[in-house]
């Protein structure tokens, strides 16, 4: 009960919009998200923040890098680096990336399709 009590706190107090800014008139954005989560079947919670920094190259190539660090433990999870090609087709988006874990080795490489409808 006293982590139940713990992360509703917590919650309540951090309820704020996560906060996104873009750097001057570079037209790069920053988008930072924190999410507190309490599992009851599990009772355990945890703390994670999400900073998702990302370029507009015209109107259809986005290059984006986005991390998450864990609050509770203070660690870093990794980095995903990527692009993001919107089809001249609105509903259609291709999306390439890579996984880096905490010691910089490269996990994984993605290439997705997403349809939108």
């Amino acid at each position: 009960m006293k982590n139940l009590m713990i992360t509703v706190a917590a919650l309540i107090a951090l309820a704020a919009p996560a906060a996104a800014f873009e750097l001057g008139a570079t037209g790069v954005n920053v988008d930072n998200t924190v999410e507190l989560s309490y599992d009851f079947e599990a009772e355990t919670r945890a703390a994670t923040w999400d900073v998702n920094v990302n370029y507009a190259f015209g109107e259809n190539i986005i290059a984006y890098a986005e991390t998450d660090f864990n609050l509770e433990d203070f660690e870093y999870n990794g980095l995903d680096v990527g692009v993001i090609y919107q089809t001249p087709i609105d509903a259609l988006t291709v999306d390439t990336y890579a996984t880096f874990d905490d010691e910089w080795t490269n996990t994984n490489l993605v290439v997705a399709v997403a349809a939108k409808f």
